[in-house]
């Protein structure tokens, strides 16, 4: 049986809220924000956005307390990062290492979430969103103040995308405020943009040409940026928030060139329901809820943007089996006393049985082994003769076997011998300054290479030049080791 799903979002005007059960819309409602409680998508006043999401849990009859929430993109940084394969466990340390290699800001200052997509053999391809800690704490804290349970936190631009059923398309979330431009290529949101729109004195209809001309802007980068896979004239524009209540906004972004289209969340609602008004719920509503089967290509990312701090614990099945034990054990004991002499009186009785058996079993043993040991000298009289052929027909095949083995390996070591040379000079040509090499082995399963660096990340770009190099397959980190003096050694195994 479905289960009921509420979602959350806290805008800078106003709060949404949407509960549905399974794909079935059953509540929607806002509440306006008195202005300045919330701005640029960060929470100003706690205690009032609090008691506001408290009205409006209470005045729509929602008592569900674990929540869906969504948390506004403006200022989070998007990216698609590759590094060379790694072991699961060292994963967390090298997306650590590269994240704070491409961030324009110090880790200190964010939380991250990353997911891996598909990629090729010796590397890793990972979806990374980093997003500001500061306002994801002071979210999460609101919601607590509220009286509710973050159960799972999405970034606005994620949800919005996730409502898209298209293998490439445009989405654009515009409001009076702020606007969301997302595109999608191959289920990935390949670009993301969140930015800030002037606030007074304008309508969002005067507003139309700065939206078109950022959307413009939007679509140039990525066709720069992907010039493989650019957005031909048929991609889609879908249009979501105060934009798509406006009668020509369909009209006035038409003229760049694509077609226009509101979105349509795979949702089932009544008809009085606008979901364009509510993108960023239903898309948190969606999470795990997507359609499947041919035909839908509904984006890929997934993950769940909640810190690790705000998680509950994982289950364990000590925390529940302990209490139960002892019960248990105490009840055991009571019954254990009162068996205790029916028990010693049978154990006699079969440690006499027993005692009998042992002495039948004694005799059968001395009989049988005395068949066996008939068995086994006719059997070595007749191995022996067919050994004794055996070895003149082997040392005629051996013979003609190591004419053609010396042949073989005469030849092999020759090619070998000029494959290892080009081996080592792609090696030794890629190290970097600040890493040496201690050992270089070959073995059947590859090359293993060993070393020290003076940091991390200098051992992993050494790992990613070998890669793009094209002269080995495949380049694995095997193991990274801190060592004294702050240098790290570290095995590569090449293929």
């Amino acid at each position: 049986m479905a289960q009921k799903r509420v979602s959350l979002y806290i805008e800078d005007s106003e709060i949404k809220l949407l509960v549905t059960k399974g794909n079935q819309v059953e509540k929607w409602a806002s509440l306006m924000l008195d202005a300045g409680l919330v701005s640029e998508g960060v929470i100003l006043d706690e205690n009032r956005v609090a008691e506001a999401i408290r009205q409006l849990f209470k005045l729509q009859k929602v008592n569900e307390t674990k929540v869906f929430v969504g948390i506004s993109g403006l200022n989070s940084v998007f990216r698609i990062i590759s590094i060379p394969e790694v072991p699961r466990n060292l994963l967390p340390e090298a997306v650590s290492n590269e994240a704070s290699r491409i961030l324009p800001m110090p880790l200190s200052q964010v939380y991250y979430s990353y997911q891996p997509l598909p990629s090729a053999k010796g590397e890793l391809r990972l979806f990374l969103a980093a997003y500001p800690r500061n306002s994801t704490d002071v979210l999460l804290s609101v919601v607590r103040k509220a009286g509710l349970k973050t159960r799972f936190m999405d970034l606005a631009p994620l949800a919005l995308i996730r409502c898209v059923n298209a293998n490439r398309a445009i989405h654009i979330n515009a409001w009076l405020t702020f606007v969301d431009i997302i595109i999608l290529s191959e289920r990935i949101p390949l670009v993301i943009r969140s930015l800030s729109l002037p606030v007074e004195g304008i309508s969002l209809h005067e507003k139309l040409p700065a939206i078109t001309e950022e959307l413009n802007r939007t679509i140039t980068f990525y066709n720069s940026t992907y010039p493989d896979k650019p957005l031909d004239r048929s991609t889609e524009i879908y249009i979501s928030g105060d934009i798509a209540r406006e009668n020509d906004s369909m009209q006035y972004l038409g003229k760049l060139g694509y077609p226009v289209a509101a979105i349509k969340p795979p949702l089932n609602y009544k008809d009085v329901f606008n979901p364009t008004q509510y993108m960023v719920n239903a898309g948190l509503a969606l999470k795990g809820h997507l359609p499947g089967g041919a035909g839908n290509q509904y984006s890929m990312i997934d993950f769940n943007a909640l810190p690790q701090a705000y998680r509950p614990p994982a289950f364990s099945w000590t925390r529940v089996l302990v209490p139960v034990g002892a019960v248990a054990a105490t009840g055991v004991l009571v019954y254990g006393a009162l068996s205790l002499r029916s028990l010693r009186d049978d154990n006699s009785l079969l440690t006499r049985q027993n005692s009998d058996l042992q002495i039948q079993l004694t005799r059968l043993r001395a009989d049988n082994k005395q068949a066996q040991d008939a068995i086994t000298a006719k059997k070595a009289e007749s191995a022996k003769l067919s050994t004794q052929a055996d070895a003149v027909q082997s040392q005629i095949a051996l013979t003609q076997q190591n004419e053609v083995f010396f042949n073989n390996t005469l030849n092999g070591l020759k090619l070998n011998l000029d494959n290892g040379d080009r081996d080592l000079r792609e090696i030794v040509n890629k190290i970097p300054s600040g890493l040496n090499i201690t050992d270089v082995e070959y073995q059947m399963d590859g090359i293993t290479v060993k070393g020290v660096a003076s940091s991390e990340s200098l051992l992993l770009t050494y790992a990613r030049a070998l890669r793009s190099g094209g002269h080995f397959e495949s380049v694995t980190v095997s193991s990274i080791a801190s060592l004294t003096d702050g240098l790290f050694g570290f095995t590569f195994i090449l293929r």
